[in-house]
C-alpha cells in the first residue's frame, strides 16, 4: 500500500486530505507541532473514515530542521499543506519565515529520500 506524508496534519486542509487518501486506500503519516494533538485528531477523523492501522504522527517545527528526512522516510508522495495560522495582526515574518522554512525543510527531505517527483504543495 502506498503511503502518502502529509505536513500539518491538524490543519483544516489538511484533515481533509488526509480523509480523502485514507478513503482512497492510502497510507498517511502526517506531522504535529505536538503528539499532544493526536487523541483529538483521531477523535476528529474516526467520524468520518476509519483510520485504524492507515495513519501515523510524527513530531515536526516548521523553524526546525530535526526529524524532517526521518519523517518522509519511506513515503511514496508528499503532500505540504502545513502554513503558520496567527490570529488577528501579525508580523510578516511571523507567517514568512516558518511558511518558508517549512516548504524548505519539506522539499530537502523529500529531495534525500527520492519522493520529489511525487511532490505537491499547497
Amino acid at each position: 500500500m502506498e503511503k502518502v506524508f502529509v505536513s500539518g496534519g491538524s490543519g483544516y486542509i489538511a484533515l481533509h486530505c488526509i480523509k480523502q487518501l485514507i478513503e482512497q486506500g492510502y497510507l498517511v503519516k502526517t506531522s504535529l507541532r505536538s503528539l499532544n494533538k493526536v487523541d483529538n485528531l483521531l477523535n476528529c477523523l474516526s467520524r468520518h473514515v476509519d483510520c485504524a492501522d492507515k495513519i501515523e504522527f510524527c513530531e515536526l517545527n516548521l523553524l526546525n530542521d530535526e526529524g524532517w528526512s526521518e519523517s518522509i522516510k519511506g513515503c511514496d508522495y508528499v503532500l505540504h499543506v502545513a502554513s503558520p495560522v496567527i490570529p488577528g495582526r501579525a508580523e510578516v515574518d511571523e507567517l514568512v519565515k516558518p511558511a518558508l522554512g517549512g516548504l524548505q525543510r519539506c522539499l530537502k527531505a523529500a529531495v534525500e529520500n527520492k519522493v520529489i517527483n511525487n511532490c505537491f504543495l499547497i
